[in-house]
């Protein structure tokens, strides 16, 4: 095949093969019903988690890396799996959700908050916790410590109280 300038053939390119897909990450799909709620659930908690994280890193200045948005969330995927009814699971798993942020807050620190707080022991702990309990708004310390000379005063007056009863 001649090309325009006399004496130059053209020529056919050679085309590379195009790239190899990137592996597929294999899924089950949902079995049944509860599968399906399973999934629900585990999508709107995962990533209600990612998001609260981030605010209470923002809040405390912590840098420390915890669950994100496109996360397996594998404790979470645990915990729904092993709950023998699904029934209340979203609204008892947004409790222990603020639960967990506020105690972060109250402490300071992010180290509690991460996915092991979907293990199942943790789980059923923040269960039984109200937010009064952990954002500071319920005293859970007894009473400030006393100076001694109260207490020793108190002591006698209760004494001398006695005996004059007596």
């Amino acid at each position: 095949m001649q090309g325009t300038d006399p004496g130059v053939r053209a020529t056919c390119g050679t085309v590379s093969a195009p790239p190899p897909p990137a592996p597929l990450r294999l899924v089950p799909l949902p079995v049944d019903a509860r599968d399906r709620r399973r999934g629900e659930i585990l999508r709107a908690i995962g990533t209600q988690h990612a998001i609260a994280f981030q605010r209470v890193k923002k809040a405390i200045g912590s840098a420390a890396f915890g669950p994100g948005m496109v996360d397996d969330h594998v404790e979470l995927r645990d915990l729904l799996a092993s709950l023998p009814s699904l029934e209340e699971a979203m609204e008892r798993c947004q409790h222990v959700l603020a639960i967990r942020e506020a105690e972060a807050i109250r402490k300071n620190t992010c180290q509690y908050f991460g996915g092991g707080m979907w293990r199942r022991q943790n789980y059923e702990k923040a269960l039984t916790l109200e937010l009064a309990d952990v954002d500071g708004s319920r005293a859970t310390s007894p009473a400030p410590p006393r100076a001694r000379v109260d207490v020793i005063n108190e002591f006698f007056d209760d004494l001398e109280h006695k005996e004059r009863v007596q």
